[in-house]
């Protein structure tokens, strides 16, 4: 697991990639290359075919878990180096990088910068939650 106190308080600026500052995606990038991964980036055209087959592949299942209606159980999924998948005004726009089943860390405009949140906080606005230790999604 990635060391994520040297990341807590780093300003939010949107497009950002870091290390000075970083927008949401730009920070869960950074957390998965700690970890040892490096993921596609949605501003990259050649990532974005990466990205959309991940989604693709995943869409199904998610849609299948959302008709449940079931939070507890889409919050029950979530394992620690997780992204998460938030929606925001009813699209999905957000992501963050879980900490552990409870906890997950990201910035927004409004996070004052990177922060550690409860997952239960956001649960009813988790759009999908992705692994990119699948050999097919990087």
């Amino acid at each position: 697991m990635i060391d994520y106190n040297s990341l807590t308080g780093v300003p939010f600026v949107k497009g950002a990639r870091g290390p000075q500052a970083y927008d949401c995606y730009g920070l869960l990038s950074e957390c998965h290359l700690r970890d040892g991964r490096n993921i596609p980036d949605y501003r990259s055209p050649s990532d974005q075919t990466a990205i959309a087959k991940l989604m693709l592949q995943e869409k199904s299942k998610w849609r299948e878990i959302w008709r449940r209606g079931d939070s507890e159980f889409r919050h029950s999924l979530i394992s620690p180096g997780n992204t998460i998948l938030f929606s925001i005004l009813g699209l999905p726009s957000h992501v963050g990088y879980a900490l552990s089943t409870r906890e997950f860390l990201h910035t927004w405009e409004k996070s004052g910068g990177v922060t550690v949140e409860r997952i239960s906080y956001w649960k009813n606005r988790i759009y999908g939650i992705y692994n990119y230790d699948e050999p097919s999604y990087v």
